[in-house]
């Protein structure tokens, strides 16, 4: 529902809309099934990174990719490090959420830099590659903006082997 309502300000009606939305739960799947609002989505059920795989195995490969681990998932960002992986080989943009806590190892195993909104109690985390890391040049600006308006501060979150970070 929040791509779609993204997707539909920034370009209207002009833009066509179609996505895949995976999840094993089948409550969540329910519930997406009865949140379409606009485009074309489609709703699968498999194992995440097989299904990432077929999807980059077409002609047409997606155009963006955003994997949100599931909150209770001990692994964190480790959930996705071998899409991001793939996805930097392939020239495929991708973002990564993640919470704030635990997730050091991975973003060095991934070697991007994560950009976290820290709030009181919390906050989140996001790493973008594949190419999706040069929109933050665009927007860096506003970044502070934003900040303000959700009440936290946004940081930087480096990798510790720098030699092998972008």
């Amino acid at each position: 529902v929040l791509a779609g309502r993204v997707l539909a300000s920034v370009g209207g009606a002009q833009l066509a809309i179609e996505m895949d939305v995976n999840d094993l739960d089948p409550a969540i799947m329910e519930v997406a099934k009865t949140a379409r609002e606009r485009g074309w989505v489609r709703l699968w059920s498999h194992d995440w990174f097989l299904f990432l795989r077929s999807r980059l195995g077409r002609p047409e490969r997606p155009h963006f990719v955003f994997v949100d681990p599931p909150a209770d998932d001990p692994r964190g960002p480790a959930y996705a490090i071998d899409a991001a992986i793939l996805m930097d080989t392939m020239g495929v943009p991708y973002m990564v959420s993640y919470p704030l806590h635990g997730c050091q190892t991975a973003i060095d195993q991934i070697g991007r830099t994560g950009l976290e909104l820290v709030l009181p109690g919390g906050g989140h985390g996001a790493l973008l590659g594949g190419g999706a890391e040069t929109v933050l040049l665009d927007v860096i600006s506003d970044l502070k903006v934003l900040a303000d308006i959700l009440g936290g501060e946004f940081v930087p979150r480096l990798p510790s082997a720098m030699d092998y970070s972008i």
